[in-house]
């Protein structure tokens, strides 16, 4: 099982940095770096996916865009599994706002180098999807 993230709003020209891919070993590594800085939401009642005649396609895109309210960040769940999770723009920002917050002068792993440049794009790309 790997990972696909996907801006919502791809740009023509920018299909290098408008998806990032990882393996599993490499989004634990980034859920890690994240928690780090204080970027994920942990600690929350997890979302319940609709059942039986709840389950349309509208109630399912509810839950994949739940967050906990008013904790900044990106809630932890929608990085630990492919399942079409939703992110926000304003998850972004806020995620990148706790990291320029708390960044030190040491180097990142590289691969969370190129997490935050996505990252980035996405907040101005309408968010991103988790496949």
């Amino acid at each position: 099982m790997g990972y696909e993230l996907v801006v919502e709003k791809r740009t023509k020209g920018m299909e290098e940095i408008d998806e990032f891919t990882c393996n599993v070993w490499g989004m634990m590594a980034v859920r890690q770096c994240m928690s780090n800085y204080s970027m994920l939401v942990l600690d929350y009642p997890q979302p319940s996916f609709p059942q039986g005649e709840q389950r349309t396609e509208e109630a399912l895109e509810a839950s994949r865009r739940w967050r906990p309210e008013g904790r900044p960040g990106i809630p932890a769940h929608k990085l630990g599994s492919n399942d079409r999770w939703f992110v926000s723009p304003a998850e972004c920002r806020e995620a990148l706002s706790s990291y320029l917050a708390a960044k030190k002068a040491s180097g990142d792993h590289d691969l969370f180098v190129e997490f935050i440049r996505f990252l980035e794009h996405a907040a101005k790309q309408g968010g991103f999807r988790v496949w």
